[in-house]
């Protein structure tokens, strides 16, 4: 049966990314180049609309387990997401919505006294966080993508999550990555960026799994790393922080070898061949788990400070 609704799931994103790229001039669903961009041509964009609109059909169809507050809230961030798209919405306004969204699963999560939601208010900021990390690491062809649904993938394995909605919303997004591999026909936007971030984060603060808070942060090991090097990389610049830029390691490393293509299957490479063992390694001996998470992320910060260094001229 899941196998089935996969499919339903792979096969309606993929035609919901074929009908915005073909309504995209019509409705000006078109991201034109900018400061932040690595394109450099108008190119449709909300390919995440496709994403969340096959995820909804494919539950419904086959009566998928899934949390009803988090697809609220994911409904509600790919809203704020497709706006954004359209018409920008303020810096300020996205990070209330996304804490009222955190907040939301939360509350539905646990349960205690005053300064315990203390402590949740402040874990909610690394939450959050995650949430504009995935957004920031959506700037080549690819790369959110292939991201996306090696972590779901390794979710599933691990059962963080504990159903098969994981490999549900992977199924839905590798039809939208037939559209985004390089070069890219269509881009996710804030629409899909948004609400994945919130998803992939979501088992830090909603799963039962004890194992899975390091096996969380192994797997977004790399968009961690990446953005948070090269915000240090920009603080030590005393560049401004919230202005859009591309000097993400991904993005420069993008930039010196001229394409995309190189660097999203460089990142799935050291998903596979790093994060992927480290992760083995935290399910099979817990104890080690939350050391392995600092292997996984000293070993890339050190790799991702070299690359920023021999990059500087990019």
């Amino acid at each position: 049966m899941l196998i089935s609704v996969c499919l339903i799931a792979f096969v309606a994103a993929w035609l919901g990314c074929a009908a915005i790229v073909h309504l995209a001039p019509k409705f000006s669903f078109l991201d034109a180049p900018g400061d932040r961009s690595s394109h450099s041509r108008p190119t449709p964009t909300s390919g995440g609309v496709a994403i969340i609109l096959a995820v909804t059909i494919a539950v419904l169809v086959g009566e998928i387990d899934v949390s009803p507050t988090l697809a609220i809230a994911a409904w509600v961030l790919g809203i704020t997401g497709f706006v954004d798209d359209r018409t920008p919405v303020s810096a300020r306004a996205k990070l209330l919505i996304q804490f009222a969204m955190v907040g939301l699963l939360m509350a539905n999560s646990v349960e205690g006294n005053a300064g315990f939601w203390l402590l949740m208010l402040t874990l909610s900021i690394p939450v959050v966080g995650m949430i504009n990390m995935f957004n920031f690491m959506d700037g080549i062809d690819g790369m959110a993508a292939q991201q996306a649904i090696f972590m779901l993938l390794l979710f599933g394995l691990f059962n963080v999550g504990g159903d098969g909605s994981n490999y549900l919303l992977a199924a839905a997004i590798a039809g939208f990555a037939l559209w985004n591999a390089p070069p890219a026909r269509l881009f996710m936007g804030d629409s899909g960026s948004l609400p994945l971030g919130l998803v992939l984060a979501s088992p830090l603060i909603m799963t039962q799994n004890a194992a899975a808070g390091p096996i969380v942060l192994i797997a977004w090991s790399l968009f961690v790393i990446d953005a948070g090097v090269t915000l240090l990389d920009r603080v030590r610049r005393n560049q401004p922080l919230m202005q859009a830029h591309k000097d993400h390691v991904y993005q420069r490393l993008s930039r010196r070898l001229g394409a995309h293509r190189p660097v999203t299957l460089l990142y799935l490479g050291i998903n596979i061949g790093w994060c992927l063992p480290l992760a083995m390694a935290a399910q099979q001996w817990p104890t080690l788990a939350w050391w392995l998470v600092a292997i996984a992320w000293g070993g890339l910060g050190v790799a991702a400070a070299y690359a920023l260094n021999r990059l500087a001229s990019d």
